[in-house]
């Protein structure tokens, strides 16, 4: 049972009641330090500005092929985290106007001077400035306020100046494409043959099938004469007057073709054989005339067949060209649409960007200025000096129940 303590509260009381002078005069003590301590210390004024995070209610959007998307959300806390930046405080602190300031104070500015603070909702955070000058407070608070803003729209809302640089950029290039393009296609028109050879085509289609109505009306032509031969076969010493009309009928039929005559002047030739009324043809005679006749349409017939044979290669060599040469003239319109299009597009972009520039309204922007104010901000004197007596009372009581403690147990130990 040795080892169990026991605690004599009337000891205790008398003990701390003995010293309470000592007790009473620590706290006192401990209490008028601190007091003095905050009551030297320069007067603080605080200035605070109010940023609030909002979305835009109007997107310029000239182009719907090129929207301005976005993949984040701005919150509190990380406008927060970029007021509070490493680049921002050291911006804050060299924007100072304090000639006392040292480099190596930066730290303890940021942490001391610079207050970020959630406001009571979530899109509002409030930036602090404690300096001993109210005005320079309030000058700092606002400039800290703008370069937040600034850099948060900068960042979440495209207000860049680099955005404006790389769409002048973009655009000249498609400006020079699009007037490359332009001039390809005007040049490409200036020595492009395709009417003349599309004249040259239908020109050349049209001669064909005028060959091939006159060899079907030879052919038709022909077999009227084979029938015009079998009649004769049938009689006998002279040929009435009526087959020789037949035959200058069918003669007249043959030459009335002034088109082919000119394209076929090579052909050889036949006189028409005109009945004569006073006297009477034979039938030998008159079927030697219509045979010979007959070899006349023959011939005609073969020059036709010659120069058809030569049609298929001269209009397909023709539609190969004009072809090939539209083929050239769709891709070249095709670029230069293309060009246009991204010129067109990009203006457009450029015009949306500037106006977004030149608005104010942003992810962020200034909801109120701080203003110089007018009293200091509370220093907290009377609070810390009863904070300091207390606790200094406490610590000198735990020192006199310690010391007493101590000291009884040593004369115990010398008593045994």
């Amino acid at each position: 049972m040795d080892d169990v303590i026991e605690i004599d509260l009337r000891k205790i009381f008398l003990t701390l009641f003995q010293f309470r002078f000592w007790i009473i005069g620590f706290g006192l003590l401990a209490g008028l330090a601190t007091f003095f301590f905050f009551i030297l210390q320069p007067r603080m004024y605080e200035a605070t500005a109010v940023v609030a995070l909002t979305k835009p209610r109007y997107l310029p959007n000239f182009d719907p092929r090129y929207q301005t998307v976005s993949t984040t959300t701005l919150t509190n806390k990380v406008a927060m985290d970029i007021a509070k930046s490493d680049e921002i405080a050291i911006y804050i602190f060299d924007s100072w106007n304090d000639p006392d300031k040292k480099l190596d104070q930066r730290r303890a500015f940021r942490e001391k001077n610079m207050l970020v603070k959630a406001g009571g909702d979530s899109s509002v955070i409030t930036l602090t400035i404690r300096l001993e000058s109210p005005e320079e407070a309030a000058r700092l608070a606002n400039l800290w306020a703008q370069r937040v803003v600034e850099r948060l729209n900068t960042v979440y809302s495209g207000q860049d100046q680099t955005q404006l640089t790389f769409f002048e950029t973009q655009i000249a290039v498609a400006q020079q494409n699009l007037r490359k393009s332009e001039s390809a296609l005007a040049e490409f028109e200036n020595r492009n043959p395709v009417r003349a050879l599309q004249n040259q085509l239908d020109a050349l289609i049209l001669h064909q099938q005028e060959l091939l109505w006159r060899k079907q009306q030879i052919e038709l032509l022909q077999r009227e004469g084979q029938a015009l031969l079998a009649e004769v076969d049938n009689q006998s010493g002279t040929v009435a007057a009526e087959l020789q009309t037949r035959l200058l009928v069918l003669q007249l039929r043959q030459y009335d073709y002034p088109t082919f005559a000119e394209n076929n002047a090579a052909s050889p030739s036949y006189q028409l054989a005109l009945p004569i009324a006073s006297s009477s043809q034979t039938v030998g005679e008159f079927r030697s005339l219509v045979q010979e006749w007959l070899r006349t349409l023959e011939n005609q017939v073969n020059d036709i067949n010659i120069l058809l044979a030569e049609y298929p290669q001269n209009l397909t060599q023709l539609q190969t060209q004009i072809e090939a040469l539209n083929q050239e003239r769709q891709r070249l319109e095709l670029e230069r649409q293309v060009a246009a299009d991204t010129y067109t597009t990009l203006n457009r972009k450029y015009q949306e960007v500037r106006i977004t520039m030149d608005d104010s309204a942003g992810d962020a922007k200034i909801a109120s200025r701080a203003l110089p104010p007018i009293r200091p901000a509370p220093r907290g004197t009377v609070t810390y000096t009863l904070v300091a007596a207390v606790a200094g009372v406490v610590l000198a009581a735990a020192f006199v129940l310690i010391r007493d403690w101590w000291l009884q147990g040593a004369s115990s130990g010398e008593v045994s």
